[in-house]
């Protein structure tokens, strides 16, 4: 796999996360009373700092980009493949699921509610890092992406301010370039 260093942050190099205000909005971003309950109303606010960032092609020839995050000192990686269709994308879905635990499936709605793809939630031991790893993965039309840390919490209060912030959309509905 062969990673070139993107030096450009790619929208901004940090956020904050506080508790989720509206808990009706579970269903729009496609996290489930189940994953979504993790965060409590008594939870502290995330601060999430880019940290590297990077692009290349994977060994089957899809094209990827990765950012790692630090939030609040739990690190967590977001992950895209550029697949070219849905079905790709479902095959690339399909295959991370092989040797982990399915906690939750089920379908991906976008940060406008549209339907856009299927998503899973996993855990792991990951011999890479030695530990227990959490990740939520799905599909967006042509892509395939996930969000992976040791910590779930992180990761689901990561994809609901990603889709607060529309991030989920390609950038030509967000109106930008």
């Amino acid at each position: 796999m062969v990673v070139k260093l993107i030096t450009a942050l790619l929208l901004s190099s940090s956020f904050l996360i506080g508790k989720p205000h509206d808990t009706q909005n579970r269903g729009i971003i496609g996290t489930s009373d189940a994953v979504g309950s993790m965060l409590s109303s008594q939870e502290e606010e995330i601060v999430f700092k880019l940290g590297q960032a990077g692009s290349g092609k994977t060994k089957d020839g899809y094209r990827f980009s990765f950012t790692d995050w630090d939030g609040s000192g739990v690190w967590l990686t977001f992950w895209t493949e550029k697949r070219g269709s849905p079905g790709r994308a479902r095959i690339g879905l399909r295959a991370i699921l092989r040797g982990k635990e399915l906690l939750e499936q089920g379908t991906k709605v976008n940060s406008r509610g549209q339907k856009v793809g299927e998503r899973v939630v996993l855990k792991f031991h990951s011999k890479e890092v030695n530990r227990e790893q959490n990740m939520i993965a799905w599909t967006n039309g042509p892509d395939f992406q996930y969000l992976q840390s040791s910590s779930l919490k992180t990761i689901v209060a990561f994809e609901r301010q990603m889709m607060k912030q529309g991030w989920d959309l390609p950038a030509t509905k967000l109106g930008l370039p």
